[in-house]
C-alpha cells in the first residue's frame, strides 16, 4: 500500500495496506489463541504417558518388533511387518526415531514410538512376552534391559558375511534363524552363541514361494539374483557384484528362455563404490536386454 500510494500519490493505497496488515495480524492471534483452548492444547508429557498407559492395558500386546536405525535402515523392519501381522498374537511395533514412522511400509498394527528410555521402560509392566529384534542398534541395549519380556533376534537376512553371526547376538535369550546352515554358522564361529539358544523358523518372508514341482512349464525360467551388499568390514568376498556380477548377468540374459530377476541390497554401494559402479552397469544390461526383447 505504501508502495502504490508513494507512485500514485493516493493515501488510499496505504490506508488499504495497514488495514490488510491489521487483518492478518488479528487473524494470525486468533488462530493462536484457539490453540490455548483446552479442547486444542496438545497433550503435556504426563497426559501422554498417562494414555500411553492405559493403551497397553486395553490393547494387551503379546509380540512386538522393536527397532532402531538410521534413515536408510528402515527395510529391515518392513520385512517383517506382514510375517508380523499373521501371527495369533496382538502384535505392536515400537520405535525409537520419530523419522522412521513415516518410513515404515503401510501396515495395520499399532505403531508405537518411545524416544526415551524412561517411557520404554514402561513396558516392563506391560502383556508383552516376546520382542524380535531386526537388527542390532546402541538403542537395543536399553531395551534389553526389561526381564519380563523375552528378546529374539531375526535378523533382516542372512548371508556368510560377519554380521550374521555377529557376537551381539549373544545378548538375546534366542537367536532365531532361517534353518541348519544359519546353526552352523554361529557354530563356527565360536562368537558365544549356545546351540540350544539358536532356533530354526525358517523364513517367513518366502512363504509365497512355491516348492519345486518340476521343470517350468511356460516359455521361460526364472532366474533370481539376489546379491548382498559389500558390508562394512572390506571383506572382498561378501558381495558378488562387484567380481562376478556383470559377467554372471550378462550370460543369463544371453539365454533367450531366461528372465532374470535382478533384486540387489538396498544398501549395495553405499561402502564400496565399485559395487555401486557395478549394480548400474548390471541395471543398464537388464534394460538393454529388455529394450531388445520387446523390439
Amino acid at each position: 500500500g505504501l508502495t502504490a500510494t508513494a507512485v500514485g500519490d493516493d493515501p488510499r493505497w496505504a490506508a488499504a495496506g495497514v488495514a490488510l496488515s491489521l487483518l492478518l495480524a488479528l487473524t494470525g492471534l486468533g488462530a493462536l489463541l484457539l490453540r490455548l483452548l483446552p479442547g486444542r492444547r496438545p497433550a503435556d508429557e504426563q497426559e501422554v504417558l498417562d494414555w500411553f498407559d492405559a493403551w497397553l492395558a486395553d490393547y494387551r500386546p503379546t509380540v512386538g518388533l522393536y527397532f532402531s536405525g538410521g534413515p536408510s535402515s528402515a527395510y529391515q523392519a518392513n520385512m517383517w511387518l506382514e510375517p508380523l501381522a499373521k501371527l495369533d498374537a496382538r502384535p505392536v511395533i515400537i520405535l525409537r526415531e520419530r523419522f522412521m514412522v513415516p518410513k515404515l511400509a503401510p501396515t495395520d498394527i499399532p505403531v508405537v514410538c518411545l524416544p526415551k528410555v524412561s517411557t520404554l521402560m514402561r513396558l516392563e509392566q506391560s502383556t508383552l512376552q516376546v520382542l524380535i529384534h531386526p537388527s542390532n542398534s546402541g538403542k537395543t541395549s536399553q531395551v534389553l534391559r526389561i526381564p519380563t519380556i523375552k528378546h529374539t533376534f531375526v535378523n533382516h537376512g542372512e548371508s556368510d558375511k560377519l554380521s550374521s553371526c555377529n557376537p551381539y547376538a549373544k545378548a538375546y535369550d534366542e537367536v532365531w534363524v532361517a534353518g541348519p546352515a544359519a546353526r552352523e554358522r554361529y557354530a563356527l564361529a565360536e562368537v558365544g552363541v549356545e546351540d540350544k539358544d539358536v532356533v530354526e523358523i525358517g523364513r517367513p518372508q518366502l512363504d509365497a514361494v512355491r516348492p519345486y514341482a518340476g521343470p517350468p512349464a511356460g516359455p521361460y525360467t526364472t532366474v533370481l539374483y539376489a546379491p548382498t551388499w559389500e558390508g562394512w568390514d572390506g571383506n572382498p568376498g561378501n558381495t558378488s557384484v562387484v567380481a562376478a556380477g556383470e559377467n554372471l548377468v550378462r550370460a543369463l540374459l544371453a539365454d533367450p528362455g531366461v528372465r532374470l530377476l535382478y533384486k540387489p541390497h538396498p544398501l549395495t554401494g553405499s561402502v564400496d563404490p565399485r559395487a555401486g559402479a557395478a549394480d548400474l552397469r548390471i541395471r543398464e544390461l537388464i534394460r538393454a536386454a529388455n529394450r531388445r526383447r520387446s523390439g
